[in-house]
């Protein structure tokens, strides 16, 4: 009897959505050699952990931010392939502490959750200054094949894992939050991490 084809989500669905400000997400690269940062702008984070327990591969694909009349595709490290840097790393810092931390985002907007596994992804929608509306509704969704290679047919299923996001407090969360990365950036300022040689006595 073959075994069958399953993806358990592990993480809460309420508590995986946050709200970003400018330049809390940095694409950290090397370019020639050089350590450089770049900033993204405010969007939707959602951070969500995979398990297969099955002995078999599981496709996702449709990854995506879903309003009214638009589909906005979840940023990957593909979405920054213009920057033909080396190790490049998308790092979130914590609006209250001012620690940072990796995030994982995919690949691409489709890939393999592979069998007996688990994996954590980090997706974001940016939303830009310049965007006419903010939707008071956005839907997360992440669509995955239940069957096997090549997944079309009679005989071939999908499961969509979808999460609805309230954006009615986007705009005074993000304001909180620029205010806070700024005080970030102000002790930053006033008090420069010391050079090792500087605290030697």
């Amino acid at each position: 009897m073959r075994t069958r084809s399953r993806l358990v989500l592990l993480s809460s669905l309420h508590d995986s959505t946050q709200f970003i400000a400018p330049g809390q997400i940095k694409i950290k690269y090397l370019k020639n050699k050089k350590e450089t940062y770049q900033d993204l702008p405010a969007g939707i984070l959602v951070h969500l952990s995979f398990l297969n327990p099955s002995p078999h591969d599981i496709a996702f694909f449709q990854l995506g931010f879903h309003t009214q009349d638009k589909v906005i595709e979840a940023y990957t490290q593909k979405s920054v392939s213009y920057l033909s840097a080396d190790n490049l790393n998308f790092i979130y810092t914590f609006p209250n502490s001012g620690y940072m931390a990796d995030l994982n985002m995919p690949l691409r907007p489709y890939g393999i959750f592979k069998a007996n596994s688990y994996v954590a992804f980090d997706f974001f929608m940016p939303i830009r200054a310049d965007d006419d509306r903010l939707p008071k509704c956005v839907t997360f969704k992440i669509r995955y094949a239940v069957s096997k290679f090549p997944y079309f047919g009679k005989k071939s299923r999908f499961k969509t894992c979808k999460l609805k996001i309230d954006t009615s407090t986007y705009f005074e969360t993000i304001q909180e939050l620029q205010k806070q990365m700024q005080e970030l950036t102000k002790t930053k300022l006033n008090y420069p991490s010391k050079s090792p040689h500087h605290l030697k006595k």
